[in-house]
């Protein structure tokens, strides 16, 4: 199963999380959904910048951000899988 279709199967699972408001009325920020969905699919930041018009230090920052609203780990970056 692709990294894709586990992200997909999390979403459709955890549904009301992502249409309810968050706290502080917020809704989820979709603009780093899309962010993380470009990163898997090109397995790259510098890539997933280009193809979003935004820095690579912009995309680097979305991710913790996105993995700190969804409250779990989305990417094991290569340096930290032998940790």
């Amino acid at each position: 199963m692709s990294l894709r279709d586990k992200l997909a199967l999390y979403l459709a699972c955890s549904g009301p999380r992502f249409s309810r408001p968050q706290r502080y009325g917020k809704l989820m920020d979709f603009d780093r959904l899309q962010t993380f969905l470009e990163v898997a699919r090109h397995t790259s930041f510098s890539r997933a910048a280009e193809k979003r018009f935004r820095t690579q230090p912009t995309i680097s920052s979305h991710i913790p951000a996105l993995e700190d609203e969804v409250g779990t780990k989305l990417l094991i970056v290569p340096a930290e899988a032998g940790k």
